[in-house]
């Protein structure tokens, strides 16, 4: 049996698979314009990509992308769709983009983070625990980072939310079960971004005294400070209004030794 002759759905995610494996040992940029169609076909692809995902519209996506006949989807589209189906906590269009030889984790060069939210990242972000289970078991990286040096420990902390406020029902219990799976996964809970604020700072000012509970019992500090000086302890404090029950977790923490 000749590779021409196996079905569509297993031959793009083994030549993508191969490819990337050849460009990463070369240490050579994959830039999106080696794979991609013509600019006017790019974007239409991407817009109705984007609105199948929006819509769920899991057939549709199945047959244009993954058996679709005579059209290459290009790999930024189809790491985007991924990246939104992660975001509304779409298990099958995840499914059938990773299938289709979506990039897990964007395609960063040796020298260069990734410029955009992986979809482990997005999922964090969301708090869509079954998601952020499915990534990881995937082979998503717990500790990969963006251009703010937000990893997805960071997303489900609250980062990407601030300074605006938080919207109602944002601190779920889905969103405890994937931090743990975030730092079983091998996250830094001490990891800094490009300000040097870690996710226990974030958690802190949002006031959510379980994340903050599980942050510490793995190993968070309460006293980094970040480029302004300012710790995850002083952040609580000055948080709008503090939190009584975060700010005596914080307070409680026994001093390194």
């Amino acid at each position: 049996m000749s590779l021409f002759s196996l079905p569509r759905v297993v031959v793009l995610p083994l030549a993508a698979g191969l490819l990337w494996g050849l460009l990463g040992l070369s240490g050579c940029a994959t830039p999106d314009s080696l794979f991609d169609p013509p600019a006017k076909e790019l974007a239409a692809q991407r817009r109705w990509l984007t609105a199948a995902v929006s819509q769920h519209d899991v057939n549709a996506i199945r047959e244009r992308v993954l058996f679709g006949r005579g059209e290459m989807f290009s790999p930024s589209v189809l790491g985007e769709g991924l990246v939104q189906a992660a975001e509304l906590g779409d298990l099958k269009v995840a499914e059938i983009l990773l299938q289709s030889a979506a990039p897990l984790e964007g395609r960063p060069t040796r020298k260069k983070p990734l410029t955009t939210r992986t979809p482990l990242m997005a999922a964090a972000q969301a708090g869509h625990a079954n998601m952020v289970n499915y990534l990881l078991g995937r082979g998503a990286r717990a500790g990969s980072v963006d251009q703010n040096g937000l990893t997805a420990l960071h997303h489900a902390a609250g980062a990407a939310f601030l300074p605006e406020p938080r919207t109602e029902g944002w601190d779920t219990p889905d969103r405890g079960k994937l931090l743990k799976a975030l730092l079983k996964a091998g996250a830094d809970p001490n990891a800094r971004d490009v300000m040097g604020r870690t996710p226990l700072y974030y958690a802190s000012v949002a006031g959510s005294a379980e994340l903050v509970r599980l942050l510490l019992a793995a190993g968070a500090d309460p006293v980094i400070p970040d480029t302004s000086g300012n710790t995850p302890l002083s952040a609580a404090r000055n948080a709008s209004p503090p939190s009584p029950a975060v700010l005596n977790l914080l307070q409680t923490v026994p001093p390194a030794p």
